[in-house]
């Protein structure tokens, strides 16, 4: 069967940059005083930060059906029968679903896989699905492949702050309120443990001691400095921070390959300028 590979701009990439990779993708929706822009595509991630540091209470949304339909019929008319979907996890979103619907009415076959969290480990699996099926793959061998990678997966999270938190739902106000007046900084994490769900797991009264229980929990989830580990630093308008922990991590983690990036506007919304992340996973 002729096969495409699909996400969506949770993977931090435009459908231009995935479509080079050779695959396909629909960017989510990002939205403030009811005015929606598509991910990556009308809005930048530049712009994402600047309008939440003028003060603006910005949503997500999924992608609108329409191009989600435009896409899989553009697939359909190139050929493609079968879908191999790597989207945001569904917890966070609702695109699988919106997709396998898609796909069902277009008749075309719908394979889909919950990466349990978005962003850069959402684009490797995708990749690696894809090589592994231009390597004569079956498509139970790639899912069992994937599982082995999102199982050795993390994603940590600090925010700035609370407010943002709030505004998404994620805290009451009273919670926010009092963290802020704390000066609390939470530990975020969202893996196949949390089934893809935001979950705290610690809290700090400083960047400084977030960072150090950030530090120590990757210490316990990844084995040999690092070694066949890929690692993530990102941020969201927070680069200077972000190349600290980068070199915090390489002492920790010599033998691993560690990149910085910006922050997934699709997450970064809901967390707020500042905040700082790292995501790794098994790359053997």
């Amino acid at each position: 069967m002729k096969t495409a590979f699909v996400c969506d701009s949770g993977t931090g990439k435009s459908s231009a940059e995935l479509e080079a990779e050779g695959c396909y993708s629909v960017p989510l929706q990002i939205g403030y005083q009811e005015i929606w822009h598509r991910d990556y595509e009308t809005i930048t991630p530049e712009e994402v930060i600047g309008l939440m540091r003028q003060g603006l209470h910005l949503t997500t949304s999924l992608a609108t059906l329409g191009d989600i339909e435009a896409l899989l019929i553009r697939l359909k008319q190139l050929g493609y029968t079968r879908i191999v979907a790597l989207m945001i996890t569904g917890e966070l979103s609702g695109m699988e679903n919106a997709v396998r619907l898609m796909a069902e009415q277009l008749e075309i076959d719908f394979v889909s896989f919950d990466c349990c969290v978005t962003a850069c480990l959402q684009e490797y699996l995708l990749l690696e699905a894809k090589t592994c099926y231009e390597s004569g793959w079956e498509i139970p061998e790639i899912m069992k492949r994937l599982a082995k990678i999102r199982k050795s997966a993390n994603t940590l999270l600090i925010p700035d702050n609370l407010h943002y938190l709030q505004l998404s739902g994620r805290l009451t106000a009273m919670a926010a309120r009092l963290g802020g007046f704390l000066r609390i900084k939470p530990i975020l994490a969202i893996n196949e443990q949390t089934k893809g769900k935001v979950d705290s797991v610690a809290k700090a009264r400083t960047m400084n001691r977030a960072i150090e229980i950030v530090l120590d929990t990757m210490k316990n989830d990844i084995p040999d400095r690092g070694r066949n580990f890929r690692i993530h630093v990102a941020h969201a308008d927070n680069g200077s921070q972000a190349l600290l922990l980068s070199d915090q991590i390489h002492q920790c983690f010599e033998s691993a390959e560690i990149m910085i990036v910006e922050l997934a506007s699709a997450v970064a919304v809901h967390t707020g300028p500042g905040c700082l992340g790292v995501q790794y996973y098994s790359i053997a």
